[in-house]
């Protein structure tokens, strides 16, 4: 496990989709405290699953980016 982006926070919408699964991987392997975002709770929770991350490491969001008050409630929710 590398430690290049340890203590950041990133963000990566469509987290359980097949274009967020590699960078989240990425990511989590360099140390980064992720915030996985989703509108598919199911698919979200079984890919969060297989991590295996530390809770202090994971943020799982259920949003639906398509609805405008969810972009400013997520956001507060990752500070």
């Amino acid at each position: 496990m590398g430690t290049r982006f340890a203590d950041r926070k990133v963000i990566i919408t469509g987290a359980a989709g097949v274009y967020g699964r590699e960078p989240t991987l990425a990511f989590a392997g360099e140390g980064a405290k992720l915030c996985l975002v989703d509108h598919d709770r199911t698919a979200l929770d079984r890919f969060a699953a297989t991590l295996a991350l530390p809770a202090q490491q994971l943020l799982i969001a259920y949003t639906d980016l398509t609805d405008e008050t969810a972009i400013p409630t997520l956001a507060a929710t990752v500070e």
